[in-house]
């Protein structure tokens, strides 16, 4: 009895000792791995900001390839969110949600994992270094208690080693992306109303006929005190080497007067769309949207639209065709 007594008394004084520690455990938890891309800041963060390509480098999609995966919210940004239903002990069921960007600097999500009431956060870091750009991924929990504070201590070499193979492979998947001479970014374009002039010419004559519907367009706005609502633009639903159909448009946030017959109303939809930076004189355009469609096939987007260009630059005002800016958007989703 008295060995019984002795072996009870030391088992609640081992699961006191156990208690005392494990309260004195930190309740968080933080995992963070980095790997240095050949590429823009920019590259990086583009490829980032939505879910779309997530399982071409993820470490868990090849884990069970019966995953089925569901999409919500907005294309990319704040809102956008991935939710993932597997039967494998290795991957589970939960979503990922991004709740925080930084253009060029950081996207942050928040994780929801089936049968955990955990809501622990994944924060990519994008910064500048020499050899391209550092990527920093990051897990932080906070709140862990009771016996969640042991895992806490072995997250890092739970998680670590996925962390460091979904980087490795995010690093060649970027470092063999299509090389482009501008930045090509994905962004969110809010829908806008335009008024327009739709031709179909040969394209040896689409010069001309942007300068007199331009000119036409102009001349109804000025005329009538329509005040624009952004760049002129024009948007291509036809091109052939022997036909081009566009619209010269200009966005517009009023145009309440009678319209002639040659101007025609017209509106922008909401949309996700690939957008390049272009720089120079428009007979280069073409090289820009070479370099766009690589990218486009690259990334697997599917063009859910006309495209249309961008014109920030007056060249009347600044004749010098070096300073000329056009954005190019495709699209897609």
């Amino acid at each position: 009895m008295k060995l019984l007594k002795v072996i009870g008394i030391a088992f609640v004084a081992l699961v006191l000792l156990v208690f005392v520690m494990v309260l004195a455990l930190p309740d968080e938890t933080h995992i963070s791995r980095s790997v240095v891309i050949d590429a823009t800041p920019g590259e990086v963060y583009r490829e980032l900001v939505t879910f779309k390509n997530f399982n071409d480098w993820s470490p868990w999609a090849a884990r069970d390839t019966a995953t089925v995966y569901t999409y919500e919210g907005p294309e990319l940004g704040v809102g956008t969110k991935m939710t993932w239903v597997s039967e494998s002990d290795d991957v589970g069921s939960g979503s990922m949600e991004i709740i925080e960007i930084k253009p060029d600097a950081l996207v942050k999500t928040l994780m929801k994992f089936e049968g955990f009431d955990s809501s622990p956060t994944a924060s990519y870091i994008i910064e500048s270094s020499d050899g391209g750009t550092q990527l920093t991924w990051t897990y932080d929990e906070l709140g862990v208690s009771g016996i969640g504070k042991l895992f806490g201590l072995m997250m890092d070499n739970l998680l670590g080693p996925d962390y460091e193979a979904g980087l490795q492979s995010f690093k060649e998947r970027l470092e063999s992306a299509p090389e482009a001479t501008s930045d090509i970014s994905l962004t969110s374009v809010e829908g806008f109303d335009y008024i327009g002039i739709s031709s179909t010419v040969d394209p040896a004559l689409i010069s001309s006929v942007m300068a007199q519907s331009y000119g036409t367009l102009f001349g109804y706005t000025n005329l009538n005190g329509v005040e624009m609502a952004g760049y002129p633009i024009a948007v291509y639903s036809d091109y052939s080497e022997n036909s081009t159909s566009f619209i010269c448009g200009l966005p517009v946030s009023d145009a309440t007067e009678a319209l002639p017959e040659t101007i025609d109303r017209y509106s922008m939809p909401s949309t996700t769309a690939v957008k390049y930076l272009y720089k120079g004189d428009y007979s280069g355009l073409e090289s820009a949207y070479k370099e766009l469609g690589d990218y486009i096939a690259f990334a697997d987007y599917e063009i859910t639209g006309d495209p249309w260009e961008e014109y920030l630059t007056d060249p009347e005002s600044d004749p010098d065709t070096a300073n000329w800016v056009t954005h190019v958007y495709f699209p897609v989703k």
